[in-house]
């Protein structure tokens, strides 16, 4: 909240100075003086010491007032003082934004991230709330699965446990280290646009691309591809695969559903990385990609791990379709 208001008192303090300006211009004398009057004192100061520098005339002056150390917010030190709370905020913006979309918590985490480059704590506690929605999308295969085919579940619980217990760890590790960069830093909030619309565009042409090599993959690759097809749905959207593959395990290869279904979470969880890598800071980035390579290389492995309870596939189908998925 407080860092709300900074940016609110901010947002007036620019329409007044513009005003104010525009009078100075028209040389309308009465009226600057009054709106000089009508600026908040904090930034009556600062807006004072600013025209002593001759700005009209005067290359080298500051470009305006809010760049002279004579501008000061006082509720930027309360922001930064509630700022461990605001990991807590990125925590439960994951868990339940992860319900709905992980895709979309980490397109808007991301885009935070650049407005907060230059705070690590800050960019530690985005990076744990990204994860926690990214541990929800396997919860959410985990119920989806349970829901259409219990049966299946026995195979698809180890690897899907694992990853999710891995990403968990990996964002406790990152908020606990932000919570103590935070507590000692002392860093001030910096005041950005909240709205970006180079992200946002950069987000729809990087998606529709996406969409786009989907629809021909589906359109040209045969139907028997279940492995490359469900790498490639899981380019947009994991359910869809997961209720598709539980289905077929009813009659078809277990093994091959719960292959699929994972391989559609690595391939989801790594497009999510990349939109990190293309709207986030770099510091983001950086953290995503290692809990990105550690989901891959625990999904990869936990596939050879036997079902915990066995299941039989129907009998004369195994082996046909065993064959069918290796031929991609």
């Amino acid at each position: 909240m407080a860092e709300f208001t900074a940016l609110d008192k901010r947002s007036f303090d620019g329409s007044m100075l513009i005003s104010f300006f525009e009078a100075k211009t028209r040389g309308d004398q009465k009226m600057e003086d009054i709106l000089h009057q009508r600026f908040r004192p904090e930034t009556k100061v600062a807006l004072d010491a600013w025209l002593k520098t001759d700005p009209v005339n005067n290359s080298s002056a500051p470009a305006h007032p809010f760049k002279l150390a004579e501008y000061v917010q006082p509720d930027l030190a309360e922001a930064a003082h509630l700022r461990p709370e605001a990991h807590r905020g990125a925590i439960l913006t994951g868990l339940f934004g992860g319900l709905a979309s992980s895709t979309a918590v980490t397109l808007a985490l991301s885009k935070q991230s650049v407005d907060e480059a230059d705070q690590p704590s800050v960019t530690a506690g985005l990076a744990a709330g990204l994860l926690i929605s990214w541990t929800v999308m396997f919860i959410r295969v985990a119920v989806a699965v349970a829901v259409v085919n219990a049966a299946l579940l026995w195979s698809i619980i180890a690897p899907i446990a694992a990853m999710g217990a891995a990403t968990v760890i990996i964002a406790g590790i990152y908020y606990v280290r932000g919570r103590r960069s935070s507590s000692t830093s002392g860093q001030e909030v910096p005041l950005k646009n909240p709205f970006s619309l180079t992200a946002a565009i950069k987000f729809a042409l990087f998606f529709t691309l996406i969409q786009l090599i989907v629809k021909l993959a589906q359109k040209h690759l045969p139907a028997q591809s279940f492995y490359a097809v469900a790498a490639l749905a899981g380019l947009t959207d994991v359910d869809a695969i997961t209720l598709s593959r539980a289905e077929y395990a009813r009659e078809g290869d277990p093994r091959i559903a719960t292959t699929s279904i994972v391989i559609a979470a690595i391939s989801n969880t790594l497009v999510k990385c990349g939109l990190v890598f293309l709207l986030g800071a770099r510091s983001l980035a950086l953290r995503i990609a290692i809990a990105t390579s550690v989901l891959v290389l625990t999904g990869a492995t936990t596939l050879l791990v036997p079902p915990l309870k066995p299941i039989e596939a129907p009998a004369g189908q195994e082996q046909h379709e065993s064959n069918d998925a290796i031929g991609i």
